[in-house]
C-alpha cells in the first residue's frame, strides 16, 4: 500500500524566484507536516508553478527551486 500524499501550503519557506510569490509554497508530501518537512518533499509555486524540492541542512529545511535565475 502506498502512503497518501498531502499537499501543504507551507508560508514560512522561501518566496519563489522565478515569479517572487512569496505568500506560500505547495508542499507534496508523505510524511511532512505544517512544521516539519522531509528531504526531497516536491515543492510548487501556486502561481507560475514553478517547482523544487524540500532540501534540509543540520535540521533546518528550505527550498531548492528548480528554476535558476
Amino acid at each position: 500500500m502506498t502512503p497518501q500524499q498531502n499537499t501543504l501550503k507551507i508560508a514560512w519557506l522561501d518566496e519563489c524566484n522565478k515569479c517572487k510569490f512569496s505568500e506560500y509554497a505547495n508542499v507534496h508530501t508523505t510524511k511532512g507536516r505544517d512544521d516539519y518537512l522531509y528531504e526531497g518533499d516536491y515543492v510548487s509555486c501556486p502561481n507560475c508553478d514553478n517547482e523544487g524540492c524540500i532540501e534540509t541542512d543540520m535540521g533546518c529545511a528550505y527550498v531548492s527551486w528548480e528554476y535558476e535565475e
